[in-house]
């Protein structure tokens, strides 16, 4: 990324590439297994599944712990880990995902199930 101007104040940006890597790494050794390069208009939640997919055959990922960052934060994501790999999900909440809660008279906010939280 490259800003467009000298002032700080101005929040207009040029970027000449845009690329990221999504590794696959394992959490305890810190060794990658296995990487794949996208620009950085693709989505990870949108390709991530796919990624799984193709790795799981070579590298069982079942019954696996997945972490990755709030990007990951959709429901296939997550069902796909718990059903498809039988694996547990640590991904924090996604601002854009969560709806403004309900709130009581008193502040507390209203759970999904319908119980006061607070």
């Amino acid at each position: 990324m490259y800003t467009s101007s000298n002032s700080h104040n101005e929040k207009k940006y040029k970027f000449y590439w845009g690329y990221k890597n999504i590794i696959l790494t394992d959490v305890i050794s810190g060794i990658p297994i296995a990487e794949i390069t996208t620009t950085t208009e693709i989505a990870e939640s949108s390709m991530v599944i796919d990624f799984l997919k193709k790795v799981n055959p070579w590298f069982s990922l079942n019954e696996t712990y997945f972490i990755g960052d709030k990007a990951y934060d959709t429901k296939y994501i997550h069902n796909f880990i718990r059903y498809d790999l039988d694996g547990h999900a640590f991904i924090p909440l996604s601002p854009c995902s969560s709806k403004e809660k309900k709130m009581l008279s008193d502040s507390n906010a209203i759970s999904k199930a319908r119980y006061a939280q607070g």
